[in-house]
């Protein structure tokens, strides 16, 4: 990405990215052992949708590796926002349209081994139980914003204020 052009975009709270799906805008952030969270945390962002895939994804925020996983938040296709850990436990929420600002939230409980996903505040959808028990694993993959990986899912529309918190919030 062209750091000149990043925050350029009008955002829920000052500049934010504009992502264009089908194209590389992606912003990759090295792997750090501050990223590599293992246990309850949260991962929340204003978005506003510019398109919504149909079927495929587009990647919010994005720290996955195959295998067991990670953790991630990014839209799907019937308009929907997933959040998930690991490979085996997510959740969805529906309801998106384009042009319109979210808060999107996701929570994953260790302790108890639930997901919550959060759209604008409101808990939307919650796996009740992961099973198996999940947990996100330590890995050395990159974290993405605006897209999965570098070539595939990128995310069209608008990314502010993401925040990635080893804490239920």
């Amino acid at each position: 990405i062209d750091v000149a052009l990043q925050g350029t975009a009008v955002g829920k709270i000052g500049g934010a990215d504009d992502f264009e799906a089908g194209s590389t805008h992606e912003v990759e952030v090295g792997d750090s052992t501050s990223l590599d969270i293992t246990s309850t945390h949260t991962v929340s962002a204003w978005i506003i949708p510019e398109s919504l895939p149909s079927p495929a994804f587009q990647g919010i925020a994005v720290k996955y590796a195959a295998g067991p996983g990670g953790y991630y938040i990014q839209t799907t296709g019937s308009n929907f926002v997933t959040f998930g850990v690991s490979s085996d436990c997510t959740t969805s929420a529906a309801g998106m349209v384009v042009g319109t600002s979210y808060l999107v939230t996701g929570v994953f409980d260790d302790a108890a081994n639930i997901i919550t996903n959060y759209v604008n505040g409101s808990a939307f959808a919650s796996t009740g139980s992961c099973a198996p028990a999940e947990s996100p694993f330590a890995h050395d993959s990159s974290l993405f914003f605006g897209a999965t990986n570098p070539t595939t899912d990128p995310y069209d529309g608008i990314i502010d204020e993401v925040r990635i918190s080893a804490t239920a919030r």
